[in-house]
Order: C-alpha cells, then structure tokens, then sequence
C-alpha cells in the first residue's frame, strides 16, 4: 500500500463559524477538541489551514463520519481531496451532506467508470468562483500517453500527469491551502 492522504476544505471564510461547527462536530461524536494546542499522539493531530476562501483539514486516521457532521453543520459546499495509495488523486465534492460531483485521475485503479469520474470543471469552479480554465486542464483520466509524456496542465505546475503531487497543483488553483501547520487535538471516541 502506497501513500494515503486525505484533505478536507470547506468553502467557508467564517473562522469564528469554523470554530463552532469543529466544537459541535466533535460533541456529536462524542469526542474532546483542544484547540491551538499540539497533540500528545500524532494519530491526534488535526492540521488545519485556512486561505481567503476555504478552511482545509488534514486528520491522520479516517474520521469520515466527524468530517461530514462538520459539513451539515456548515451547510456549505466543501471538497474531499485525496492522494490514492501513492499512484493518483482524486476528489469528491458535496454541498452539504449531499455528493455533487467526483473525479478521479485514474479510475480503472480501482475498478470504476471513467464517465462516472469525470469531474465537472465549470461546477467545481461555480462553487468555488473561479474561473473554469484554472482547473478544467487538471480534471483528465492519465492515459499511458500522459504518464510518459511528464507534461504539465499548466505551465506554473510544479508536479507533471501522472505525479500524484498534481493534488498540490490543483489546490493551489482553488485557493485551498495545504494544512501542514496550526495543530490542535481531536480525539474522536471511534478511535479508541
């Protein structure tokens, strides 16, 4: 099994709003939420980051579960971005608890429809108010043309087709900003 990562943004600029849906969030899941002070267990660590237009988590283990009570209590579109067993990324979008939209870089990976993983660019950059050629280029299943051909959806890009760190590249066009720093503590009951 390669690398696993999983990235939660939410559409939403309201830090203090923020704060609130994380506490209740983590009350209906029966768990403790410290914030703005680093974990004792890196298995604990909640990174969060926030850009002028999304908040973005990362969590060590999967807590599906409290990311999508954190949506309902929102109540705003918000995006699951996901580096796949260290081969490709992909997303899944939602509005809410309700799922919009889904692509994936490589869906034969595991099995599933190409057309039902296309991703819908001019969606996508509706919720988020960008323009749709900032990312339309990203959203292309990697063919053995694209992963041999090492070429780029945009030329400022950083990571090529068939570079999993394209993930970057595309969070970069959403202004959705990596969470590596601002640790606080979550402890959900289902892990322990």
């Amino acid at each position: 099994m390669g690398l696993r990562l999983c990235y939660h943004a939410y559409r939403s600029g309201d830090s203090k709003e923020v704060s609130r849906a994380l506490q209740i969030a983590t009350d209906r899941q029966n768990g403790s939420i410290s914030l703005n002070s680093p974990a004792d267990s890196s298995d604990h660590d909640l990174r969060m980051a926030k850009s002028s237009v999304a908040h973005a988590f990362y969590y060590a283990t999967d807590a599906h579960p409290f990311f999508s009570d954190l949506a309902d209590i929102l109540q705003c579109p918000w995006i699951e971005l996901r580096i796949q067993e260290g081969d490709h990324w992909d997303y899944t979008l939602h509005q809410a608890s309700a799922l919009i939209d889904r692509f994936s870089t490589s869906p034969a990976y595991w099995g599933l429809s190409p057309e039902t993983y296309r991703g819908d660019a001019a969606l996508l950059a509706g919720i988020w108010q960008i323009a749709p050629a900032k990312i339309e280029a990203y959203l292309r299943h990697w063919t053995p043309e694209l992963y041999t051909a090492k070429t780029r959806a945009y030329p400022t890009d950083a990571a090529a087709y068939g570079d999993y760190n394209q993930l970057f590249d595309f969070m970069r066009a959403l202004d959705v900003a990596e969470p590596v720093d601002s640790i606080h503590e979550l402890v959900l009951t289902s892990e322990t």
